[in-house]
């Protein structure tokens, strides 16, 4: 196995037998590797002498100097350099002793991205959004509020690297219903986008280290295979900048926004709340038809304004706060980052906290499902209803408690002792030996109040305990009054906690 040298003669990391693949949509297949001494189609111009090379495909300079990818007319990969307004074009850059190239990359996927060809006309968010609903209107069929998130989402992606939350966007829909078709209008809005039927875990890591694209994923529908566990967990890591992915002597960045389209969703609620859904339905609106001539007219309106949009306002836009949304924490994330195009912009803040709130209403309801969740509900609702001299609870008895709260849900997962007490620890309660009992959690009122505290940083309120067999003198109770008669009347932790409200 050789390994490629970059230009000081050290290796880059890849290696000529790499298997990094992608099979993009249009039936040809993409593989990363191969990279030798500029050979093989590879898109590199060589640093002037006695200047240090780096590779870069985005770069803010100290002062103020924005180097970003375009792609040439001759097909090759150069810079556009941004500062104080100005533009200029180039296949490398001097600075300070440091010569800025592109990376290497196969010249086939350099001709699977979709590249900015020009600079265009500085617009403001508000009528770029417009540009690209308008867009939207003309060949898919979504609701108002679905066709809104799509296109901040896809502003999103030109300055996507100024956060550290990447959000991704499920589109949901039965076959024949437009997801396909709603990529490739993506694809030729968002940055750097590119468009794949299916993707190895390699290619992925590869291809966001070196040119941090917009992933558009077609028909994902991930199985119980290895490999599709190993992507499901790439994507989870995706989403958070700084989580790195350690392959032999490289560590990778996949980093970057995602839209997937998929029959019924992620599958998987961890990546679920890392993104938004929008529904894909059938339609019997005559839509006008997306051939490649109006793909690429689509493409030549929009990626040069969407180009000349980020190097303008790329050291401008400043995350907003937000802090009165009353959101829960991840869904806070996600407006945060699409918010960024925005510029600050009050009414569109408004417009997209309104269209996010049933989303994040959905994102709790989802969470109940989760078993971090169902072992909490059942821990809360066992304290308040321990008999008198209860002072330990077996992990058994609370799986028996998890389980009917799991069936009484419709849910066909099961949780057995082992997982049960693997969730308490992650919670922060650890099991003990409790003798012949097993293990389990000796009750005390330090617990007793953690507990509490636990169950509303969840977003748990008590509400979420009742099952139709609690009594009312169930769901109340002091710590004191469970030590000699049981519970009864009203628990004073719920009260100071503010379990007896919601989370909102």
């Amino acid at each position: 196995m050789r390994t490629a040298k970059n230009g000081n003669g050290h290796g880059n990391g890849q290696s000529e037998t790499a298997t990094a693949l992608i099979n993009l949509t249009d039936g040809r297949s993409v593989r990363l590797g191969g990279f030798d001494s500029g050979r093989n189609g590879l898109t590199r111009s060589r640093p002037a002498a006695h200047s240090l090379p780096q590779e870069t495909q985005f770069e803010v300079l100290a002062d103020g100097t924005l180097i970003d990818l375009v792609r040439e007319n001759s097909g090759d990969l150069g810079f556009v350099l941004y500062r104080n307004g100005a533009t200029t074009f180039d296949r490398t850059f001097q600075n300070r002793g440091v010569a800025f190239v592109p990376p290497r990359v196969h010249r086939s996927f350099v001709d699977a991205v979709r590249w900015p060809k020009s600079l265009g006309t500085r617009e403001t968010p508000t009528a770029l959004l417009r540009e690209i609903d308008d867009v939207l209107c003309t060949y898919v069929d979504l609701d108002k509020s679905d066709r809104k998130l799509v296109a901040y989402f896809a502003l999103y992606t030109w300055l996507n690297d100024l956060l550290h939350v990447a959000p991704y966007l499920w589109i949901v829909g039965p076959y024949s219903s437009g997801k396909s078709t709603l990529l490739r209008l993506l694809s030729a809005i968002c940055r750097r986008s590119i468009i794949a039927g299916d993707i190895s875990p390699a290619a992925l890591y590869t291809l966001s280290t070196d040119l941090r694209p917009t992933l558009l994923l077609d028909e994902f529908e991930p199985g119980a295979d290895a490999q599709s566990r190993v992507l499901q967990r790439l994507l989870r890591n995706g989403s958070s900048m700084g989580q790195r992915v350690f392959r032999g002597s490289r560590a990778f960045n996949v980093f970057g926004p995602k839209a997937i389209a998929s029959r019924q969703g992620a599958g998987d609620a961890a990546l679920a709340s890392r993104g938004l859904v929008v529904v894909s339905r059938p339609s019997v609106r005559a839509l006008s038809v997306l051939d490649p001539n109006a793909l690429a007219e689509i493409e030549d309106q929009l990626q040069p304004k969407l180009l000349a949009f980020r190097l303008e306002n790329f050291r401008r836009a400043k995350p907003v706060t937000l802090a009165s949304s009353r959101l829960t924490p991840r869904t806070l994330d996600i407006v945060r980052a699409l918010a960024i195009p925005f510029l600050g912009d009050p009414e569109l803040e408004r417009e997209l906290l309104e269209i996010i709130k049933p989303h994040d209403a959905q994102a709790t309801t989802d969470r109940h499902d989760e078993p971090e969740w169902v072992v909490m509900t059942a821990l809360l609702r066992k304290i308040h209803r321990r008999g008198a001299g209860s002072a330990l609870l077996t992990v058994k008895e609370l799986t028996s408690d998890v389980e009917y709260q799991l069936a009484e849900a419709g849910e066909s997962y099961h949780l057995k002792p082992r997982k049960v007490g693997e969730v308490l620890r992650s919670l922060g309660f650890p099991t003990q030996r409790l003798g012949s009992l097993g293990r389990g959690l000796r009750v005390s009122r330090t617990l007793v109040r953690s507990i509490h505290v636990t169950a509303k940083n969840l977003g748990i309120c008590r509400a979420d305990t009742y099952i139709p067999e609690d009594s009312d003198e169930a769901f109340g109770g002091t710590f004191e009054e469970c030590e000699r008669n049981g519970f009864g009347g009203t628990c004073p932790d719920c009260e100071e906690v503010g379990l007896l409200l919601d989370n909102k």
